[in-house]
C-alpha cells in the first residue's frame, strides 16, 4: 500500500488532488492542517504568530499517521528538505510528491530523495493518473 505526502503551494490545487488521488488509490485522505490543534490552526491561517513547536507538534502528527495508516494521503503546503527528511527517519516506505503550481515556493524535491515532482494541469484526472503511475512504478 502507499504511504504519501502530497505537497504544494495553493495554487497547486493539494487538497482536490489529495482527495482524488485517496480515492484512486482506496486510501484514507487526510488534509494535513487537521493534524493540528485548533489554536495552531489560527497560527497557521495568520491570526497570531506561530511558535517553533508548532512545527515539531505537527511533524510528531503526521509521522503518526502514517505510521499507523497502510494506506494514506495526506495533504500539506510545501515542507523543507529537513522536515521530509525527519519524516523518512520515522516512516518506512513513505513517499513525498510535489505538486509544481505557478506559484511553487519552499525547498523541492532533489534528486537523492525519493519522490516524485510533478506540474499540475488543468485536468485534475490526468495529474492523479500520472501520480497513481508514478507510485505503481515504484
Amino acid at each position: 500500500m502507499a504511504r504519501v505526502v502530497l505537497m504544494g503551494s495553493s495554487d497547486a490545487a493539494v487538497e482536490l488532488t489529495g482527495a482524488a488521488l485517496a480515492a484512486r488509490l482506496r486510501a484514507r485522505y487526510i488534509d494535513g492542517d487537521e493534524l493540528r490543534p485548533p489554536p495552531r490552526r489560527r497560527r497557521r491561517r495568520g491570526e497570531s504568530m506561530p511558535i517553533p513547536s508548532d512545527a515539531e507538534i505537527w511533524l510528531d502528527a503526521l509521522r503518526l499517521v502514517l505510521v499507523e495508516a497502510a494506506a494514506v494521503v495526506v495533504t500539506t503546503g510545501p515542507l523543507t528538505r529537513v522536515a521530509r527528511d525527519a519524516v523518512r527517519a520515522r516512516v518506512r516506505d513513505v513517499v513525498f510528491v510535489e505538486l509544481v503550481g505557478r506559484d511553487s515556493v519552499g525547498e523541492p524535491l532533489t534528486e537523492d530523495e525519493a519522490g516524485f515532482r510533478v506540474a499540475t494541469g488543468a485536468d485534475l484526472q490526468v495529474v492523479v493518473d500520472r501520480i497513481a503511475d508514478l507510485l505503481t512504478a515504484r
